[in-house]
């Protein structure tokens, strides 16, 4: 159910790009720097607390990639050809979960979409991460 930019206590949405919708659910406390990890732990942390929180699909960075030391003016220069098949995989994520750039949903709506796909799925989409065999959820479904 998409709704309106505002969580319930008037706070702003969580701008999260489509895959960090995955490694929401599957982080385990690995990450590029010490600043990015504690980011992110906060990140889950509070959407495990309110899991009525909005998060507003965007398409780029996001409040995940702003810590990251490998985020050069909003494209991740981890390694060559990282922003391009990043992209190819929140695009693929848009799809699958028939989400839309821009929209606004509950946390926990948007995260259990994700529980509509199958193996096949998250193997398609995450085949290339160099995160999967350290993201506690991939390895979960194989």
């Amino acid at each position: 159910m998409v709704i309106g930019p505002q969580d319930g206590d008037g706070s702003k949405s969580l701008k999260i790009r489509p895959h960090h919708l995955f490694c929401i659910q599957g982080f385990q406390g690995y990450g590029y720097s010490k600043e990015f990890k504690i980011n992110l732990a906060n990140i889950i942390e509070k959407i495990r607390k309110h899991p009525q929180i909005t998060i507003e699909i965007v398409t780029g960075a996001d409040c995940i990639c702003k810590s990251c030391p490998y985020n050069f003016r909003g494209i991740c220069k981890v390694e060559t050809g990282a922003n391009n098949r990043i992209l190819s995989m929140d695009r693929l994520i848009m799809k699958k979960l028939d989400l839309y750039y821009g929209s606004v949903y509950h946390a926990y709506d948007v995260l259990s979409k994700t529980g509509d796909l199958n193996l096949e799925d998250f193997t398609e989409i995450c085949g290339s991460c160099s995160w999967k065999t350290k993201c506690s959820w991939f390895q979960s479904l194989e």
